[in-house]
């Protein structure tokens, strides 16, 4: 799909390397006097070091992964005209970006900041022509201009910044999403993309602590209307309350019939976990840990693995959000909590106990997205609670993410997030009453 090819001939470990290449085949001299594997002369994609194995997602994958939608690119790439400009500009960003800091290349990275810079230039553009209306390709431009974000951005100087325009993004795309109206998500690619990013769009209430809107019945039924639901689609359903149960909670501060509102929303808590609960025992899926290492286990074992891992981090976010809410809502002492099979930090170690699986290499840059909103639900809980990250959690946290280049992306983009979230006062799991 989008590659940037270099202008050299060479095989691509000679290109690397900035050697002179023979272009002898299937190996060349130059390779074969280092002793060293010739990479041949194929040209990657950005896709291939993204996705999970390298290939397209599967159809099965849909039942668990929010990355089918990543399937249409190509073919929106391939179309002509100015409507299909913005993401094709976006979609090269991330392409120079990617191997620009592979090759060592300044004036690809700079390239891609610029051609980022052009591709939300053009898409408000295009809005401003539809009268704000969203079309498809828009909609798949905001998610590409938030991968960018997220995949690129990390090493700038302004680190609040690259999670406040990500932030933006977001928003940008709920914005996009409502404007149509659910009926416009009944099949097709905007069924895919709406039912793909309703969880990440639907955590941005989180940080607000209000109710989403798309928790609204419509927005849960009516995409639905001739398409059965997935498991993450189900899965979806109930995160989607979450926010609801945090503008709940706030309203015990100061509501006059604080009592009876208590009582009601420890009731909703239970009655979610028992949702909750149930979607595990029917819907889990079954994959092996990964304790072999990467040259021993095949690709499709990761993949189901990583599959697997996606979806549970996604749970276990969910078990941390339910139990911190009912115990404040409870106001459960810290050292009963900890006696207690509701104690959220079962939850944040299972969570730790999925990281493996979203770094493995053969889980490509896909696992990085699948392992920032875990980890960071997870460190936010463990540090509002005990005042610090030194409990034993944390710090494998921590030695699990610093074990390589993925997982310090995902360190990086989460401390970003918190360190922007506390300079906001936002606390997720802070006390009811102060």
């Amino acid at each position: 799909m989008v590659g940037v090819p270099g202008k050299s001939k060479g095989c691509n470990k000679c290109r690397r390397r900035k050697k002179g290449c023979d272009l002898q085949q299937p190996s060349c001299g130059q390779c074969r006097k280092s002793a060293i594997p010739c990479d041949g002369y194929s040209r990657a994609t950005i896709w291939e070091s993204y996705l999970p194995n390298g290939r397209a997602f599967q159809s099965h994958a849909g039942q668990y992964s929010g990355g089918v939608w990543l399937n249409n690119l190509p073919a929106f790439f391939r179309l002509d005209g100015p409507s299909a400009l913005p993401l094709k500009n976006v979609l090269l960003a991330i392409a120079l970006a990617t191997f620009g800091k592979r090759d060592g290349k300044r004036w690809m990275v700079e390239a891609s900041l610029r051609l980022h810079g052009e591709s939300l230039a053009g898409l408000a553009g295009q809005l401003g022509d539809r009268g704000g209306l969203a079309s498809d390709m828009s909609l798949a431009t905001v998610r590409c201009l938030s991968l960018h974000e997220i995949l690129h951005r990390h090493d700038l100087q302004d680190h609040v910044g690259q999670v406040r325009k990500w932030h933006m993004h977001t928003n940008g795309g709920l914005g996009f999403v409502l404007s149509r109206g659910p009926e416009s998500y009944t099949s097709g690619f905007a069924h895919q993309v709406f039912a793909d990013d309703r969880a990440t769009q639907i955590s941005t209430s989180l940080i607000t602590r209000t109710r989403s809107p798309l928790n609204r019945h419509e927005c849960k039924t009516i995409p639905w209307a001739f398409i059965s639901k997935t498991p993450k689609d189900l899965l979806t359903d109930i995160f989607a309350e979450i926010p609801s149960l945090l503008a709940d909670l706030d309203e015990l501060r100061t509501a006059e019939d604080a009592y009876v509102k208590r009582e009601t929303l420890i009731w909703k808590c239970w009655h979610l976990e028992k949702q909750w609960r149930a979607w595990r025992s029917k819907y889990e899926p079954q994959a092996d840990p990964l304790i072999a290492s990467p040259e021993t286990v095949s690709p499709s074992q990761v993949f189901d693995s990583f599959l697997s891992a996606h979806i549970m981090g996604g749970y276990w976010t969910i078990g941390i959000f339910l139990y911190g809410i009912f115990h404040l809502a409870a106001g459960t002492a810290p050292d009963e909590i900890a006696k207690d099979e509701t104690d959220p930090r079962r939850c944040c170690q299972k969570i730790i106990d999925i990281i493996p699986a979203l770094l493995h290499p053969y889980s490509g840059e896909y696992g990085v997205h699948g392992g920032i909103f875990p980890v960071l639900i997870a460190l936010m809980y463990l540090e509002e609670v005990d005042g610090d990250l030194d409990s034993s959690e944390a710090c494998d946290i921590y030695a699990l993410l610093d074990k390589c280049n993925r997982g310090r992306r995902i360190l990086h983009f989460v401390e970003n997030m918190r360190q922007r979230l506390k300079a906001g006062g936002v606390r997720l799991f802070g006390p009811v009453y102060s």
